[in-house]
This record gives C-alpha cells, structure tokens and sequence, in this order.
C-alpha cells in the first residue's frame, strides 16, 4: 500500500446551483445559511460532550448511512462538498463528534423529528469536528447534513490528492487507515460499517469511477457531469473511494460465479500498458473464489493504475495499484513484473473477502484483513503457479518476520492503538508477514481442510459486518476441532522471535524422546529486559525423520514427547516443511553441511536461516555460515542461492571485510557465484525457464557489486549506453542489474548521460531504474550531486528520494548521505508525503557504526517523534544501528579467519 509540488493555493470549486437532481439522486434538506450557522447563539454544551475526543469518538451516535456530493476538478486544490448522514442517537446527546481533517466545516444542521435545528462547528481540528445544538438531541434517528470544503494534495498519496501524468492531472483516493476524514466528515474507525451513496460532480469530458456502478448521470449547465454511483454494501470509510480525470477503462471480461464485470483502468494512453492485468484479474477473482466456497460478494471489480501511488489498496470494487504495478510497455514486461503484479493483485482480490466482506472491528486486528491476505497470496501462487516456488517465497518471507521480530521495539501483532502513530505502525512485516507465519504454522498444525472450513464459518458467520481475532479463532477452533485459541493467541499479544531447542534422546527398550525447551531469539548488541526475555509461546513444533511425522505443542519453557519412532531417528527435522514461525537452536549446520539434500527446499531455506540468526547472535562464527553459503550456492532452487547471496554478497556494505581481505573476498565470490554464472550464461538462451532469467539477474549484479568482476562490469557498461539509445536493443531482464553495476563503477559522464536521459524518460519504470542508479555512484562527490536532485523540481519528491536512499546501501556513500540528511532534513520532510519523512532515519542507522550512535540519536529523536508512525521508526532504527555495529565487533575476526583458510586452500 507503501511522490511536483507546488504551493498549494485555496482554489475553491464550483458549486451547483440549481438544475433539479438526478432520479435517484438524494433529495437536498433545508437549505442552509453558512453564516448563519456559524453565529447562532447557543450555549455552551456540558463540558463532558464538548470535550473534543482523544482517540476514538463516543459511543452516544452511531451512523446509519452516508449520502455524499463531491465536485473534483483535477488540477485545482480543493474540492467542495455536502454530505448527509443518517444517525442513530443513542442517548440524548448536545454534541455530534465526528472525524474531519484538512475540511472546513461551513454549514451544518440536524433534521429529527420532522423539524430542522441547526448546529455549530466547535473543536474544528486535527482529526475531530464537533457539531453542538443549542438543545440535546433526542435519542433515535436524524439526518445530519454538512457542507464544507476540502483539499486536493499534489505532495501526499493519502486522503483526497492528485498526481500528473504526461502533462494530465489525476485525482485518486487512499483512505486507510485514518484519511477518509479528509475526503468527509465521517465516523472513520472501521467498526462503523454502512452503505454509502457517493455522488461526484466532474468538468464535462472527463470520468468518474467508485465502489459500484454508475446508477445515474446527467450534464449540467455550467459545464459539469453529475454522477450518482450505487449504493454500496454496509462499508467502513477507509474502504470507500473514488478517482475523477481522462481515465480509459480497458473491459476484462465477467469472472467468477456471478459473472462479475472486471475491468482495468489507466491514464488516457497508458491503456496498451495494461495488457496483463486485464488477464490475470479475472483469474486470481475465480480461484479466490473457490477456495473461500462463497461467491465475490461485490457489484463489479475494477483495479486501476494511480500515477505515483503507493502499493495497492483493496477498496471495494474499485482496487488502486501504484501505477508502476499495474502498467507496463509491453517489452518490459518480465518474469519479475508478471510475478510481482500477480501477487498483489492475488493478495488485494483476497481482502473482498478478508477485510471487505468481513472486516476487523477495531485496528488492533488489522491482522484479520492483511496477515490472511499474505498468506492466502502464497496459498493460491502454490497451485496456480508451482514452478514459481511459493513454498520457498513463503519461508523467506518467514525469515524477513523473524529479523524484524528479533528487535526490542518489535510490536505485537495484535498491538494495542492508543494513538494514531500506532495505526500507521501497524502495516509492517509483524502485521504481514509474521502473521501469515503464524497463520501457516496454525493451518499446518490443525490441518489444511479443518483449517478452509474454519475459515469458511467465520465468513459466513460475519459476512457484511465486523469480527475481532476471537471471532477468528472460535470458529476455526470450532470448525476443526482443535482449540488453538490460547496457543495463536500467544503469537498475537507478545512480540518476538521464539528460539526453540530439539534433541531426541533414545534409551534401550524405549521409545525416543523429543526434548523441546524455548527461549525468546536476541541478536548482538541488545540489552533485553528480564520480562522480555522471559516469554514463553504456545508454540506448535512440528518434526519428521525418516518414515514419521509428528506434532507437538510446547507450551511451557520444556518438555518431551515420545516419537512414534521404531528406532533411534538420526536425521530429525526439527521444523518439517519450515512452517513453525521459529528459529532452531543447533545441529542446523549439520543438516546443511552436504548441502541439505535429505531436506525438503523449504527445509532448506529454514535452517539456512537459522544459521544466520545463530550466527547474528554470536552463538555461531560466521565461518561456519558461509560454509555453508558455499554449498547452498549451487542449489537448484534460485531462492536458495539467492537467500545465500543476501549473506555472502552483503558482507562488504556490512563491513564485515576488511581492506586487507577484500580482493580475497571478491576472488572468492567470483569462485563461488561465477561458476554458476558460466552454467547458465549471460545470454537468454531459447525455451529457458523464467527461474532461469531470474537467477541470471541476481548473479550479475553480486558479481557486479560485491566482487567487482571486471567482465561484468564491461558487460554493464555496454549495455548501458545500448539501453540509453534504445531500451529494445538490451535483454530486458538484465537491464536494471546492468544499469545498476555500471552506475556502481561509473563515472561523471555516466551519471551525466543518466540524468539527462531521466530528465526525459516518459516511462516511470525506466525512470525508476535511473534514478535508482544515479544514487549508486560510489564516487561521493557523484553521489552528493545525485541526491541534491531531491530537492529539486526536476522529479516528483517520491520518485527522487529514491537516489537518497540508494546512496546509504554502499560504504562509500552512507556516510555522505547520512551528513546530507541532515543537513537538508527540513527540506526533505517538507517534500516527502508526511508518512514517508520518518524512513530518513535509516541514513543513521544504515552507519553501523557505533561510536557515532550518541549523534544519530541527538539529531533524529526529536525530528522524528515529530512525524507520523515516528517513534517506532527511530527506535527501530537505533536498534538496527546497535545490533549491526554489534555484530561487525564480533564476527569479523571470524570472517577474516575464513578467508586466510579459502586464500590457503586455494
């Protein structure tokens, strides 16, 4: 879901005057007389209903429906708007709170009981706008009616903003978690789950597309198209949303049961770029929809591509992707774009279910709707597309969770909302990919078809409204079988990494015995708290040998279990399939010392991570891990090998090697990863697989970049300048990786051949890709040229960034980029998207460098407690910059050692 700015000036929308309505069209209340309602006397309502709400409005009114009448222009900044609410009162009450950011409030009034009061704007602030009357309301139904003003941002991608493409503007929404109050006054929180009947006022020529179909449409006077869409099922606010501008809308046919129309949607002509989705949307909608039983439970599907949008959103009906995923020319179309859009796209259409039909009631359970989306993603690529290798994708997204867990600041699942910060915290790998572990630990542990017909029961059960995580677990412990309430429970209330320990022991005459304890997984360089480390998880172990299979629950800090063994198994796996969200304590670098070929590949990639958790906590040298690295290089399975290039080709930019030891270093990679280079060769070869063209990308760029590979690199060089005359001239599955190297070698005419070529580039793919290397010049003084495009008008603030953030991945330009962030924080904050400012602080943290800690954290504590999701992003970041400097200090004794032995046996 994760970029020109200009001044924004109040330009105010025309407003319709006059003109009757549209059949269908809500009928109008009194009308309503602006100053008058904002100078009615009334008096002061009690001080407890004045009292403007902390977090989460009162429970005194609930709504009941909403009916509101937009007009968007695109290219103005403001938008105009009326809204009216029906309510339900549940006790008198002086005081209507409701949720509204960047709107003014204009006019507003209550009609109860055939009589129309009206109402004055109080609390107008961040977050919250009250409405009091000059008497209590009754309680029962009423229709509160509001009129009121609006902003279009050109720097944000939430709420109600616009972005340009190829000289046209574009308005789109992004409402979650908390920014539909910035396109309404509405009751934002996600329990508060009604239809809506949206209405949208647009310049004639223009299209306008939402939640459902278009119910009506008819011009006007002066030049505008009023467009009543209709009504929706009961939907929570963030769900709404709508887009206004020269969109084309490319017909993908009807899917599923209910024949549900499908379309593409993309900038006037950028349709041709969508030929892909148009194929799989239809696609992933059938298979969703027969694995959940139940039909798509919405109108119509449309997904459209939003110019400098961030991720994907799963709005109902109308489903928005950052453009660069959803649109492609049709020769850059790779194995990698076609995967990447087939899993977001498989992982949105999953929330119409998880999240859309049913969804969570409060943001604590934001896990419901995007954890169940991961894990449905790999569920579905597994049978739909095996050669993919969902399987291994699955683990090393296990292993993605894991580090993340292993941090003291790491957030539970389940984490408790006490601000705003913590909702936007919560869209991280716990939420995602820690709990799509734990989802398929849970299904592996009860069983795949108990845990579909548990799943089922709870959609079913709550379909079309709300559900928490107890909801969840009752029905699918119901529908199994087996209660897992208390042992996933204590994956969800508790943050970390558990680190479980497993040794059979054979007596003669007996059978074996599995000897399980469990402690929670720290890295080098943290100081945890008694009660931190004192965790104890209800964790489902799962082991196999030769001939069985068993499952165990391990719910205090040790235990055993007897295995249904005849003999004394000698090769136990101590986490069958990889699907336990654990690490493993020892023996792993056994299992993998021949390369691991009596283990399953997700095995496999399991234990390899295991080792580099051992490794990262110093309970094992890194010698022994890149041994082991050695042998997994040559694995079939590309995310095998490259799980091992992650490690081997990050020690340099880790500082783990030293000066001394580098050219060893680079000539052991080329022996490592070069062989397996020549195998497959640098020129597609006809009916090769996509893994194949995969692979064929990361081992150029390790060699590339770690090792410095003369022949690379002139192979990157010439493919350069061939792309930067012509795209079509270069294998496009290597041109990133190429454009890449050769910036990482380049010099001042390559990086000004770049910049010139960028400031040209019409295609946002290949912009990307420029800008991308233009901030990975090793040269700093290249390198502080490129970021100062960032605070330039030359590109969109988000796409520009991206050559900051490159520039902290090399050891020669992180220091630079650290000293330029800080020089020009305010500027860049102030260019950002207000979220995306706190993701500076990965310039300290990327220093890994200890002494300089005290320093990072003088500068960026404040600045970045200041911005949202702030003060888990800097304590994140203080914990990576300890936990790397930590482990630089222990194991590059070890990884010297390594080398003096690979230089002596060579």
């Amino acid at each position: 879901m994760r970029r020109v700015f200009a001044l924004l000036l109040a330009v105010g929308c025309a407003t319709e005057r006059g003109g009757g309505s549209a059949p269908g069209t809500p009928q109008p209340g009194p009308s309503l007389n602006p100053t008058a309602a904002a100078t009615t006397a009334t008096p002061e309502p009690p001080a407890a209903q004045a009292q403007v709400p902390a977090l989460r409005l009162p429970e005194t009114v609930r709504p009941l429906g909403y009916r509101p009448t937009l007009t968007v222009v695109p290219g103005q900044d403001r938008f105009d708007g009326t809204i009216e609410i029906d309510i339900d009162v549940f006790a008198p009450t002086s005081v209507i709170w409701l949720n509204a950011q960047d709107l003014t409030v204009s006019a507003a009034e209550v009609r109860v009981q055939g009589a129309a009061l009206p109402g004055r704007v109080i609390g107008q602030q961040r977050d919250f706008v009250g409405i009091a009357f000059e008497r209590p309301l009754p309680s029962g139904q009423a229709t509160l009616r509001l009129s009121y003003a609006g902003r279009i941002s050109r720097r944000d991608s939430a709420g109600v903003f616009q972005t340009e493409e190829a000289g046209n503007w574009y308005v789109s929404t992004h409402f979650e978690p908390i920014d539909a109050r910035r396109a309404y006054p509405c009751f934002d929180e996600p329990s508060f789950k009604v239809p809506w009947h949206l209405t949208l006022r647009i310049k004639s020529g223009q299209r306008a597309f939402s939640n459902t179909p278009v119910e009506s449409q008819r011009e006007t006077a002066d030049g505008f198209t009023v467009v009543t869409f209709a009504p929706t099922r009961p939907l929570p606010s963030y769900l709404t949303a709508f887009a206004v501008g020269s969109w084309e809308r490319l017909d993908a046919g009807k899917a599923g049961r209910s024949a549900t129309a499908v379309g593409v949607i993309a900038p006037r002509d950028f349709a041709p770029q969508a030929r892909f989705a148009t194929q799989v949307t239809p696609q992933a909608l059938s298979r969703l929809e027969a694995w959940f039983g139940i039909a798509y439970p919405f109108e119509k599907l449309d997904v459209i591509a939003v110019p400098l949008g961030r991720g994907a959103m799963e709005n109902v009906g109308l489903v928005t992707f950052g453009s660069t995923l959803l649109l492609v020319p049709p020769r850059e179309e790779t194995p990698a774009f076609r995967r990447a859009q087939t899993s977001v796209t498989t992982h949105e259409l999953a929330h119409m279910w998880f999240g859309d039909l049913v969804t969570n009631s409060w943001w604590d359970d934001l896990w419901l709707n995007e954890a169940f989306a991961t894990w449905m993603t790999f569920k579905t690529l597994e049978s739909w597309h095996p050669d993919w290798g969902a399987a291994l994708d699955r683990v090393s997204a296990r292993g993605r969770a894991l580090g993340a867990d292993s941090l003291l600041s790491a957030r539970r699942i389940r984490q408790p909302i006490e601000s705003d910060d913590d909702m936007l915290n919560a869209f991280d790998a716990i939420t995602y990919q820690k709990g799509a572990s734990v989802i398929h630990m849970f299904e592996q542990f009860v069983g795949a078809e108990k845990f579909q017909r548990g799943v089922r029961r709870y959609l079913e059960a709550h379909a079309y409204s709300t559900a928490t995580a107890r909801d969840f677990l009752s029905d699918v412990s119901g529908a199994s079988g087996v209660d897992i309430q208390s042992a996933f429970s204590s994956f969800l209330d508790q943050a970390g990494a558990p680190l479980v320990t497993a040794q059979v022991r054979c007596e003669p005459g007996r059978r074996p015995t599995l000897q399980l304890s469990q402690e929670r997984y720290f890295p080098l360089g943290l100081e945890p708290t008694a009660q931190q480390s004192d965790a104890v998880w209800e964790i489902p172990v799962c082991v196999r040998w030769s001939g069985g299979r068993t499952c165990a629950l391990l719910a205090t800090r040790s235990g055993a279990v007897e295995l249904p063994a005849a003999k004394c198994p000698t090769d136990l796996v101590a986490n069958a399939a990889g699907a336990g969200y654990y690490y493993v304590a020892a023996h792993q670098e056994r299992l993998l010392a021949d390369g691991g070929r009596k283990l399953l590949p997700a095995e496999r990639m399991a234990a390899f991570q295991d080792l580099r958790a051992l490794a990262d906590a110093g309970r094992l040298g890194y010698g022994e891990l890149l041994r082991v690295a050695e042998q997994l290089a040559r694995d079939p399975h590309r995310q095998l090998v490259e799980a091992t290039i992650a490690v081997a080709g990050g020690l340099r930019d880790a500082r783990l090697v030293s000066a001394s030891d580098l050219a060893q270093y680079q000539r052991w990679i080329r022996d490592v990863y070069g062989r397996r280079a020549r195998e497959l060769g640098w020129t597609a070869r006809r009916g090769e697989s996509e893994e194949a063209k995969l692979l064929r990308s990361s081992l150029f760029k390790v060699l590339g970049d770690a090792a410095d590979d003369p022949q690379v690199v002139s192979m990157a060089r010439d493919t350069t300048r061939a792309w930067l005359t012509d795209h079509a001239s270069v294998d496009v599955t290597l041109s990133e990786a190429a454009l890449l190297v050769a910036a990482q070698h380049g010099d001042r005419a390559l990086f000004d051949a770049m910049h010139a070529a960028a400031r040209l580039e019409r295609d946002r793919h290949a912009r990307e890709m420029l800008l991308g290397a233009m901030g990975s010049f090793r040269d700093p003084a290249i390198a502080r040229d490129a970021m100062r495009i960032a605070l330039s008008d030359e590109f969109p603030a988000r796409e520009a960034i991206v050559v900051v953030y490159a520039a902290t991945h090399s050891e020669a330009t992180r220091g630079p980029a650290y000293d330029f962030v800080r020089e020009h924080f305010g500027e860049l904050v102030g260019k950002l998207p207000a979220r995306e400012g706190a993701g500076l602080v990965a310039a300290g943290s990327a220093l890994c460098d200890d002494s300089k800690r005290a320093e990072v954290e003088s500068f960026f504590q404040r600045r970045i407690a200041e911005l949202p999701g702030g003060p888990r992003r800097y304590a994140q970041a203080v914990e990576q910059l300890r936990t790397c400097a930590a482990l630089r200090a222990a194991q590059a004794p070890a990884v010297a050692r390594f080398f003096a032995t690979a230089h002596a046996a060579r």
